[in-house]
């Protein structure tokens, strides 16, 4: 069963003044009678075109930042500033150069090679150069592919990022004179004034990903006994970007898959070392 929010060992504290009980122990094995295994038990997709925003629920920071640093560095891409795609569309020209004007020239057994699935750049107005008058451009492109860790030219990932997910914890009721006031704390939409089954206004957390954490609340004297910031510290909630080679459901698998790999060869290497000499 999923432990509750409210276990105190999932806090990361957020104090007036610092942050606390930032170092975890949910390691497989520390607690007796508690599996903490790695297990991706919630996977919750916000999709755009170009972004992806899920949960990653249950593992240590330390695998929540080497999924994020895999997708930057370590998935492949298939042209430098300017994305691949495929089906060119019709040319135009003007004095602002764009990658939509450029032309695949194919050579060899290119041509029937890539027949119906024509390389050309995913977005057709990136800007490459302006030209004056008289001006012209003779250019020749070389598609490359390559990964993020050998530049961050070749990396398919704009943005990818994670923050923890906020927890409030009210130990007490708010008054009805200060509920207004401690509502506006907070950033619009994470506290909410509702009534209760007895007719009573009162104040209830309706969501909470959407905290800044700016310990706004804390600053005034009469809310600092009656409520507690803290974050899930194994619930990460990422935020990723492609820049066009992928789509982004499509960069956590790849990097899980580049994860994976990672782990076989660390368990092959293993075996061999530790294998038995004869």
């Amino acid at each position: 069963m999923p432990r509750s929010n409210d276990d105190p060992r999932r806090h990361v504290q957020i104090l007036p003044e610092r942050v606390g009980a930032v170092s975890g122990s949910e390691f497989p094995g520390h607690y007796p009678g508690e599996d903490h295994s790695w297990n991706l038990d919630k996977f919750k997709e916000r999709l755009t075109p170009s972004t992806v925003e899920f949960d990653l629920v249950g593992v240590d920071a330390s695998i929540a930042n080497s999924l994020r640093r895999v997708m930057i560095a370590e998935c492949d891409r298939r042209r430098d500033a300017a994305p691949g795609e495929t089906d060119p569309k019709k040319l135009y020209y003007d004095s602002n150069v764009y990658t939509g004007m450029m032309k695949w020239v194919p050579s060899g057994q290119q041509k029937s090679k890539y027949k119906g699935k024509e390389p050309r750049p995913v977005l057709d107005d990136i800007l490459l150069v302006k030209l004056r008058p008289g001006q012209m451009v003779d250019l020749h492109c070389f598609a490359r592919k390559g990964v993020g860790a050998d530049h961050a030219k070749y990396s398919p990932v704009a943005t990818a990022s994670y923050r923890l997910l906020p927890h409030i914890i009210l130990r007490e009721p708010i008054p009805l004179e200060d509920q207004e006031k401690f509502k506006s704390c907070f950033a619009p939409g994470v506290i909410e004034l509702e009534k209760d089954a007895d007719g009573n206004q009162q104040v209830v957390v309706k969501n909470p990903r959407k905290d800044t954490a700016s310990r706004e609340v804390l600053r005034h004297k009469e809310f600092q006994d009656k409520v507690e910031l803290a974050r899930i510290r194994d619930h990460f909630i990422f935020n990723v970007e492609s820049a066009g080679q992928y789509p982004p459901e499509e960069l956590v698998p790849e990097a899980i898959k580049i994860m994976l790999s990672k782990i076989s060869a660390v368990e092959a290497g293993l075996d061999k070392l530790f294998a038995p000499t004869e």
